[in-house]
């Protein structure tokens, strides 16, 4: 076995202190690790006997076997101490909160009646509930909850005229009548593109979808948009010299001819 190998797997058996751990002396420690195993008493008959040479140790199997019983017992006793100092911070960290329950459940079925106070003790007994009303331990009435604000009225939605008036002044508002909508946008936005009109589109379901009317726009067919209608989400379409209404998710851009 290397000095290497030998001093890795048997070096706990020596005092730790002792010990160079260094490469250059590796036979020192080698020698250090023997002395201490030969000074315990061997359990074995056999031989003990052991030889160095330049870069192995040579082991008998009465040593080696006295080495490996060595180092068990040492990582046992090292285990064991690890094993109980480790439970023994573990049970004193929980103590508290078992010793409180303990408390509480030892505590269950004993308590005793009280007894009404006497004469002689009526004084001590509100001196005692006057303390801990003063020092905040003794038990006092739970506050009652604060009761909420009532709702708004939905008829009033701000109470100062004058702050009204002078927001209508200020942007030009009338109060009796509500602010124009503004007009319909001379143009479409289809990702980044500004479209104007006209434009042409491709019908993408039939229109009107009963099929009923003087007028009817087919699935596939190819449609002249002129602007935006003035109904809500419609474009005005032109067909065979009428123009219609059409719900602008009945049809879809065609990729050429579009007017920008």
């Amino acid at each position: 076995m290397r000095f290497k190998a030998f001093n890795a797997r048997y070096r706990l058996i020596a005092p730790f202190k002792q010990l160079r751990r260094a490469e250059e002396q590796a036979v020192e420690d080698t020698k250090l690790i023997l002395q201490n195993a030969q000074q315990l008493k061997s359990k074995f008959g056999a031989s003990t006997s052991w030889a160095l040479g330049k870069r192995h140790i040579f082991l008998s199997e009465g040593i080696r076997q006295q080495l490996e019983n060595l180092r068990a017992e040492t990582r046992k006793k090292a285990a064991t101490v690890i094993q109980s100092t480790w439970r023994g911070w573990r049970v004193r960290k929980r103590w508290p909160l078992r010793r409180t329950t303990l408390g509480v459940t030892s505590g269950i079925g004993q308590k005793k009646p009280q007894q009404p106070p006497t004469g002689t003790n009526t004084g001590n007994v509100q001196r005692n509930v006057t303390a801990g009303a003063g020092t905040g331990t003794g038990a006092r009435p739970r506050p009652q909850p604060i009761a909420g604000t009532p709702p708004p009225d939905p008829s009033e939605k701000c109470a100062d005229q004058k702050m009204i008036q002078q927001t209508c002044t200020l942007f030009g508002l009338d109060l009796e009548r509500p602010p124009p909508v503004p007009p319909s946008r001379s143009y479409t936005v289809t990702g980044n593109t500004k479209l104007g009109y006209p434009q042409t589109r491709i019908m993408k379901m039939p229109f009107p979808e009963k099929g009923e009317g003087e007028v009817v726009l087919l699935k596939g067919e190819t449609v002249l948009v002129v602007g935006a209608s003035p109904r809500r989400g419609h474009l005005l379409v032109e067909h065979n010299n009428a123009t219609l209404h059409v719900p602008y998710q009945f049809m879809e851009l065609k990729p050429c001819n579009i007017n920008v």
